[in-house]
Order: structure tokens, then sequence, then C-alpha cells
């Protein structure tokens, strides 16, 4: 089980247990307002082993792809369900990539998890285009090796949207889910 740490710290108030997601939690009084400060986010190989396999999934209906915004907020939208989800990319900085809306209400402060099939350049930005702090971020992953990108955060003070590029390629497949 892969554990993250959260960067600051309060008395663990309360746990759950939530579909091979462990997290502890502070209470509202905590500095920073996510309610997830202090606590631990683990991530079981179980879990990440079926991202990894919805990952690499050719299913026989191939996921509609959504197109890429140049801008922020020009993009689709795609949520946090379970399953592989295509983004297409538009030509972005010279080359290939853009913005896609992530459909998750920032009031709930929920973790998110997000795989890459391919390494196109990514990151989790908030409507201003600040880049949002990861818990954890890399280009490889022990427990799905053909994953080029994986992504930790918690979506909280507005709205996130998945930024990609810019790169060669021109489209990427992805799984994202929320953790709590």
């Amino acid at each position: 089980m892969r554990r993250f740490k959260l960067r600051s710290s309060c008395p663990f108030i309360t746990t759950a247990l939530l579909s091979g997601i462990f997290i502890a939690a502070c209470g509202a009084g905590d500095d920073e307002g996510s309610g997830l400060e202090g606590g631990e986010i683990q991530v079981s190989a179980e879990r990440e082993q079926s991202m990894c396999d919805d990952l690499n999934s050719n299913p026989s209906t191939a996921p509609i792809p959504k197109t890429a915004g140049a801008s922020i907020g020009e993009g689709g939208a795609i949520n946090a369900a379970p399953g592989k989800k295509v983004i297409e990319f538009v030509d972005f900085e010279g080359q290939s990539g853009g913005y896609i809306r992530l459909a998750i209400d920032p009031a709930n402060h929920s973790a998110v998890f997000l795989m890459l099939d391919a390494d196109v350049g990514f990151a989790a930005v908030l409507d201003d285009g600040s880049e949002v702090d990861y818990l954890e971020s890399g280009t490889s992953s022990e427990i799905c090796p053909e994953a080029e990108g994986r992504y930790l955060w918690i979506v909280k003070d507005s709205e996130n949207h998945l930024r990609f590029g810019p790169t060669a390629a021109t489209q990427v497949a992805l799984v994202i889910e929320t953790l709590g």
C-alpha cells in the first residue's frame, strides 16, 4: 500500500475506510480548511492495479474523446468516474495540448488520483492558472509500468483544470478517481 503524507499537521479526528482508500482526516478547525490536513491518504495496490487495468483496456466501445481547449475554460469537462477517458489535443503553444475542466466540486475537498498512458506534460491548475500542490507526482508506477504519469492532489480552493502539453502527441488516455 502506498502512503502519501499531507503537508500540515493537526490531530486525527475521524478515520474512514472507503473502497480501498484509507483517509485519516482533521476536523473543521484546521488551518487550511481542506478537511484532510495532517492525515494520510493511502492508495491500495488493488485500487492502483484496477485503475491500471482500466488504463490498458480496449473496451468494445471506445470512450468518446473529449476535446481540450487552448485556454482555461474552453475545453470539455471530465468527471472522476472510474474508467478510461481519452483527451484529444488542440494546437497549443506551438505544438499540441490544451485544457480540460475537472468536474469535481472544490467544496468537497476530494482527494484525486490520476494516471496517464503517455508522458505528455501535465499539470492540475486552478482557475487563475496556478498549479496545485501535489501530494505525489511522478512519471512511473511500480504497480502499473505502462503508466507514464501518476498524480495525487486534493481538489480545493477553486475549480480544477487539467493542462496537457505542449507535446508532439495528439491525444492521451487517462484514468482518474476520487479517493474519498
